[in-house]
C-alpha cells in the first residue's frame, strides 16, 4: 500500500498514524494465507544516497492499493505549474503514476483522502469542504510538461507503455480524474462534541473536539484501507536491492476476487461498542482503547481475533508493559474452561519443515 501526501502539517500527521495503524494489520499474501501489510511511507522506507523518485516509482509499481491524501494545503504549491515550468512537483508526479498504474492494471484500488482548508479549533471539525475551496481556486488546465517527462522516464524503466493521455493530461484533469475514485472525505468525520464546540465554546471542548476528530479520521481511514486492501487481493514485495521489479503473481494485471475477512460485529462511526468500554474500565484497560480501535475491535466478540501478533503490534506502537501484560490475562479469563482444540484434518502432516 501506498501513500501518497504533501510533506508539512495536517497531511503528515496523518500519513504518519495512518502508516502506525495500517502496519499493524495482516494483507492476503497467496494461497488463501495472510501475511504482513507492506505501507509505503517515503520517510519511513526511502534510503540514503538513492534516487528517491527511481524508489517511490517502484514502490507504487508493486503496491495494489494508492491512497493519495489531496488537501487544499498541497494542492495550492501547484497553482503555478504550467509548460514553462521547469520543476517538477513531486506529489503531482507521484497523482500522474498513480493514474497510469490504474489504467494499465498494475495498481489495483485507489483511496483518496480529501481534506478541505484547516478549520479554526474553535469551529469543532478538523479541516472544511475541498470541493468548495475548489470552485473558488481551480487548478492551472495547462500540462505540467517537466512532471510529465519525468513520469514518462519512470513508466519506461519499469517497461511499462505511458498512455495516450499522460502527455495531455493538465494539471486539473489530473485531480479530477483522481477525485473519481470513491475515497474519504475528512470533513465529514465528526465527533459528539463538535456541534457544542461549533456553537462558540472554546478552550479545552474545542481542542478536544479537533483531537477526536483526527482519532475518528485516522480510525475510520485505517478501516476503509484495509478493507480495500484485502478486497484487492495479494500484492507484491518491494524490493530495494534490485531494479527489477518483483515477478507478479499469475493473473496480477486483471483485478483479483475479494480474500474474506474475518467476520466482525462492528458499531456505527467506527466507536468501541458500550460493553467493550464497560470491559476496559473493569480490567483497567483504558489506556490501550486507541491501540483497540486501530485494530478494529470495537465490540467484546472481537476480542476473540486479538492474536499474540496484534498484541506485539500493540506494544510496538507504545502500549505500556503494564496494559499488555493485563490484557493477556484478561483474554485468557474470557476464554470458556471446556474450550477444546478443533481436531486436525485427517489429511494433516504431523511434522513441521
Amino acid at each position: 500500500m501506498f501513500e501518497s501526501y504533501r510533506h508539512g502539517g495536517l497531511d503528515t500527521e496523518l500519513t504518519g498514524a495512518l502508516f502506525e495503524g495500517l502496519s499493524m494489520k495482516s494483507a492476503p499474501a497467496g494461497d488463501g494465507k495472510d501475511g504482513e501489510l507492506h505501507v509505503f511511507l517515503d520517510r519511513h522506507r526511502l534510503e540514503t544516497g538513492r534516487n528517491f523518485r527511481d524508489d517511490f516509482a517502484r514502490a507504487l509499481v508493486t503496491s495494489g492499493v494508492a491512497v493519495p491524501v489531496v488537501s487544499s494545503a498541497a494542492l495550492a504549491r501547484m497553482r503555478g505549474l504550467g509548460p514553462e515550468s521547469k520543476h517538477v512537483d513531486n506529489l503531482l508526479l507521484e497523482w500522474t503514476l498513480i493514474l497510469e498504474l490504474l489504467r494499465c492494471g498494475r495498481l489495483l484500488r485507489c483511496v483518496p483522502l480529501m481534506l478541505g482548508p484547516e478549520e479554526d479549533a474553535a469551529s469543532g471539525g478538523l479541516v472544511g469542504d475541498l470541493f468548495a475551496d475548489l470552485k473558488t481556486n481551480p487548478l492551472p488546465d495547462a500540462v505540467a510538461t517537466a512532471t510529465t517527462m519525468e513520469a514518462r522516464r519512470l513508466l519506461k524503466l519499469h517497461g511499462l507503455e505511458p498512455s495516450g493521455d499522460l502527455e495531455k493530461r493538465t494539471v486539473q484533469q489530473t485531480l479530477d480524474e483522481l477525485l473519481q475514485f470513491d475515497g474519504i472525505k475528512a470533513w465529514d468525520v465528526k465527533t459528539a462534541h463538535s456541534a457544542g464546540a461549533a456553537a462558540g465554546r472554546r478552550g479545552a471542548l474545542a481542542a478536544s473536539s479537533r483531537a477526536d476528530c483526527k482519532s475518528l479520521l485516522v480510525l475510520e481511514c485505517v478501516r476503509k484501507v484495509a478493507k480495500t486492501v484485502r478486497d484487492a487481493g495479494p500484492g507484491r514485495p518491494f524490493d530495494r536491492s534490485t531494479n527489477q521489479d518483483t515477478p507478479l503473481p499469475p493473473g496480477r494485471a486483471e483485478p483479483l476476487g475479494p480474500v474474506a475477512a474475518p467476520a466482525r460485529t462492528q458499531t456505527a462511526s467506527g466507536e468501541m461498542s458500550a460493553e467493550l468500554t464497560q470491559w476496559l474500565r473493569e480490567e483497567k484497560l483504558e489506556g490501550l482503547e486507541r491501540l483497540l480501535q486501530v485494530q478494529g475491535v470495537q465490540s467484546l466478540d472481537d476480542l476473540e481475533d486479538v492474536t499474540d501478533g496484534i498484541i506485539a503490534g500493540m506494544e510496538k506502537a507504545g502500549a505500556k508493559p503494564i496494559h499488555v501484560e493485563r490484557l493477556r490475562k484478561a483474554l485468557k479469563k474470557r476464554q470458556p474452561v471446556d474450550r477444546a482444540p478443533p481436531p486436525a484434518p485427517a489429511s494433516a502432516c504431523c511434522s513441521v519443515s
